[in-house]
């Protein structure tokens, strides 16, 4: 592995479990962040998506118990989540399609950058992975990111 920045798109639920609910999966992914070793890229599309889901936490029933959270959570990104324009749509053998609308923006970053990894636990991103790495992402949950991640570095 390089001593340079590596590209990472991370979706909107990987953000939350790392800001928000702390999972001990995203512990590394944390630390390659905050360390400098991987660069956090985001559209505006996306950096919307996150504010808007943190904003639920204060204004769902079910979320509010981690309203505490939120501040930090904004505050994290704005600080590590680096902008960067929508790329343009890829042609056909590289366009990915979700089944998931909402899901197209992080797979069409991730593909047109050829950003190495794509961190996600939603399923229809998940289900692009084999055809992904054909392109040379991978898209991985945390944990699977965390084993690669470590591989990587030996």
């Amino acid at each position: 592995m390089t001593n340079e920045a590596v590209p990472v798109v991370i979706d909107t639920n990987v953000v939350l479990d790392w800001l928000v609910f702390d999972s001990p999966d995203t512990a590394p992914l944390a630390a390659a962040i905050t360390a400098g070793r991987l660069h956090w890229l985001a559209t505006a599309a996306m950096r919307e998506e996150s504010l808007e889901v943190l904003d639920r936490l204060r204004t769902h029933a079910h979320l509010q118990r981690w309203e505490a959270r939120r501040e930090g959570a904004l505050e994290a990104v704005a600080r590590w989540m680096q902008p960067i324009e929508s790329p343009p749509p890829l042609p056909w053998p590289m366009r990915l399609r979700s089944v998931d609308p909402d899901d197209q923006i992080y797979i069409d970053l991730a593909l047109h950058r050829r950003i190495p990894w794509l961190l996600s636990r939603d399923r229809a991103l998940l289900k692009l992975a084999k055809r992904a790495r054909m392109h040379g992402v991978q898209v991985l949950t945390p944990l699977q990111w965390n084993v690669a991640w470590r591989n990587a570095a030996a």
